[in-house]
């Protein structure tokens, strides 16, 4: 005999009790423990975001509500740009500290939107999931692209820069720094900046003369998660100057150059010109060769014996003789026998 014991709770203890009953009454008890099968854990709760930096995202969470089973760890999946990423399961033991769970995403990319999913799993049944949408921080500018340093006067330098290549929500500050070559100190001004903005110039005052000055410039952005927080980016390759009396004839011409235009967009360019130049010549001699035949064949149909649009001939004697519709026979001289006829008819008529 078997009986079915329904709505019982997920992996949950019971004692089960069967007992026989006949006319004389209820037979004594047999008890037994058992326990149900491990389900679906329910969602981690109070999923939180910690930090936000432009790389990484630290979160914790609490255990879920109902385990329905023994909680081997927890799966923490990303979602950006239509792609699922998951990160290598945390085990309980790891990541808990005083019931609270803690994890540290790395190797983010700026300023992107990201999707974080975090589940718990027994061994038989990953858990319902917890989310939490948001996007990472931007990230500090590329370096700017020095355009110009000159000297301006006896006691200041003219100082040029295009906007970095790389950034991200905008650009809001330009830090140049300089400093007099001969001292470690060093000084900063801070330029508001607009990123529809692409060339910015300033004029550096108050310099030493004959004095040798390095200069350079960084962007800066402020931070999205932190409106106090400014993101600082990379300095461009410093430029050193000589600051003299007519120092602008000692320097070297200024850096203006197509920006950007690097090593690789230059051979780019050599191969496709080289293709192009390659096809042309392939063209002209398709086209040459294509003429010459044109040429050769034309110039072989006007020799007599090719020709086809002459009526045929009949040699007689040497002789080329051709007959018209009419039967009237056409007789064409070779020059040789036309010339002894005429001195044989010069005779003759030297004779009468």
């Amino acid at each position: 005999m078997s009986h079915e014991i329904h709505n019982l709770e997920t992996y949950t203890q019971y004692l089960v009790s069967i007992q026989v009953f006949n006319p004389e009454g209820l037979g004594p008890p047999t008890t037994v423990l058992v326990m149900t099968d491990e389900g679906v854990p329910t969602k981690p709760r109070n999923l939180s975001v910690l930090e936000i930096t432009s790389t990484t995202i630290r979160i914790s969470w609490l255990e879920p509500e109902k385990r329905n089973g023994v909680i081997h760890g927890y799966r923490v999946y990303y979602v950006y740009q239509n792609q699922t990423l998951l990160h290598l399961p945390i085990l309980k033991n790891d990541a808990a500290q005083n019931s609270v769970f803690y994890y540290t995403l790395t190797n983010l990319k700026p300023f992107t939107d990201y999707r974080i999913i975090v589940t718990a799993f027994t061994l038989k049944y990953d858990g319902e999931p917890s989310e939490v949408s948001l996007r990472t921080d931007v990230g500090g500018p590329s370096p700017p692209k020095v355009l110009n340093l000159t000297c301006h006067s006896l006691d200041t330098l003219f100082f040029s820069w295009r906007i970095p290549r790389v950034y991200h929500s905008s650009i809001d500050f330009y830090i140049v720094n300089y400093r007099n070559l001969e001292y470690d100190d060093t000084h900063e001004i801070r330029i508001s900046a607009n990123a529809s903005i692409v060339e910015t110039s300033m004029v550096i005052p108050n310099l030493t003369t004959n004095s040798a000055y390095e200069v350079k410039v960084r962007g800066a952005t402020v931070s999205t998660v932190n409106p106090k927080k400014v993101v600082l980016g990379t300095y461009c390759e410093p430029i050193k100057i000589a600051l003299r009396a007519n120092c602008e004839q000692y320097q070297p011409p200024p850096l203006r150059h197509n920006p950007y235009v690097d090593q690789e967009l230059v051979i780019l360019a050599g191969i496709v010109i080289g293709c192009f130049g390659l096809l042309l010549i392939i063209l002209a001699i398709v086209l040459w060769r294509k003429c010459f035949h044109a040429s050769y064949h034309e110039a072989g149909d006007q020799r007599p014996s090719e020709r086809t649009d002459h009526k045929p001939t009949v040699q007689s004697n040497g002789w080329k003789t051709s007959c018209d519709s009419n039967g009237i026979v056409q007789t064409s001289i070779p020059s040789e026998e036309y010339i002894n006829g005429q001195q044989q008819a010069m005779i003759d008529r030297f004779h009468r």
